[in-house]
């Protein structure tokens, strides 16, 4: 790990001195760099610790290099009439790049965010007037106050107007607004179901800026309202994941239960998404309480068994699972249910190994419990190499 970091820290030095859009391999170096500065430590939440990461640069020079990308990127001038270029491509890159990592663009160029909405769309844009008029209101939007945005929009061509007030609503909606933002929808789109898909979606966007915001009660009292189910049951596995940081450990317990609530966890499954959702509620449960998370997996280990003997009888009629008597292990949705039960038992063999090897004992597919067996054993190897062995 030290030779990672000082080989890290030599390319961040080399890099800024560099013009990152006149070459853009300099680019994509300095944005993957970033992607994988902050490596996550698996091995330290499975053993009840918040979720921890392996540093490959100092916070000092993740700051820099995020904010000389974030310089540059608003600084490149992209080619008249929408013509391709390689610089082009980087920048929409990074800057899509750069949205994924929305904790840390906050924290270091917040009041950029905006300013890369804008520049996004500018790369995008093909160079015709209708694009131009796209990109006059969007500009609007993400600059200016909602009531300034609301006049732009009503002045719009109409077949733009619908998608223009999903955006300010989601705009909304992200700041932490959702009363406003839903208002929006109702008051000014017609369509029935266009205003349903665009109200869900803004209560998306409300539930995960509360979470990134540490307002964990907001965003349950949100997601409760969440339609239709597996919609909902989504959204809890997603956020399950990001329970721990900041939150003492009967807090984060109380908060999975509330979310293991949306799912009724009192019978099977109802479907594969809602059987990911419980899975990954049970990995975040293995951080705080393994006992808990190893009675939630014992009936889906049971389900699960039972999928794949059904899957044989349904081989071949919609779907193909198997390939001359084995699974097919991408594609299909017991492939896709194989490789969450694995993550799953091996974060629990993380804090108990004799248990969930137990547990991935009873899994009736031979070839899926020899996956299972290897997704264990490859995790704990990695936490070894990681010099990780207090537990």
């Amino acid at each position: 790990m030290d030779l990672a970091s000082r080989l890290a820290h030599d390319i961040t030095a080399k890099l800024q001195n560099e013009r990152l859009f006149t070459n853009p391999e300099a680019g994509y170096l300095a944005m993957n760099l970033l992607e994988f500065a902050r490596m996550p430590n698996p091995a330290r939440a499975a053993n009840g610790d918040a979720p921890a990461t392996v540093n490959l640069m100092s916070d000092d020079e993740f700051r820099d290099l995020l904010q000389k990308l974030v310089s540059e990127v608003l600084a490149y001038e992209p080619p008249p009439n929408g013509s391709y270029s390689p610089e082009r491509d980087t920048a929409q890159y990074v800057i899509n790049s750069l949205k994924q990592m929305n904790p840390d663009l906050q924290t270091y160029a917040g009041d950029k965010k905006a300013a890369l909405d804008t520049k996004l769309t500018a790369l995008q844009a093909s160079g015709n007037p209708q694009q131009d008029n796209w990109i006059k209101h969007q500009k609007v939007i993400n600059e200016s106050p909602t009531e300034t945005a609301l006049e732009s929009i009503s002045q719009a061509p109409t077949d733009m107007r619908d998608q223009l007030y999903q955006q300010l609503a989601n705009k909304i909606a992200q700041s932490g607004d959702n009363e406003q933002a839903r208002q929006i929808l109702t008051d000014h789109i017609a369509n029935v179901v266009q205003r349903q898909q665009a109200l869900r979606e803004v209560d998306r966007q409300a539930v995960f800026a509360a979470v990134n915001k540490g307002r964990m009660d907001e965003a349950i009292r949100i997601l409760n309202t969440v339609r239709p189910q597996n919609t909902r049951a989504s959204m809890v596995g997603q956020i399950a994941s990001q329970i721990g940081p900041g939150l003492k450990k009967s807090a984060a317990l109380g908060y999975l239960e509330q979310l293991g609530v949306m799912l009724d966890l009192s019978g099977k499954a109802p479907n594969d998404t809602q059987m990911m959702a419980r899975l990954q509620l049970i990995r975040a449960f293995s951080r705080y309480d393994a006992s808990r998370a190893f009675d939630l997996i014992d009936p889906l280990i049971d389900q699960f068994n039972e999928l794949t003997t059904a899957a044989t009888t349904m081989n071949g009629f919609g779907q193909k699972y198997y390939e001359d008597g084995e699974v097919i292990m991408n594609g299909n949705s017991i492939a896709n249910l194989s490789n969450w039960l694995s993550q799953s038992l091996s974060a629990l063999g993380m804090v108990n190994f004799d248990r969930a090897k137990t547990g991935a004992d009873r899994i009736g597919a031979v070839d899926m419990r020899l996956f299972v067996y290897f997704a264990m054993a490859q995790l704990a190897m990695q936490d070894t190499r990681s010099g990780v062995v207090d537990f």
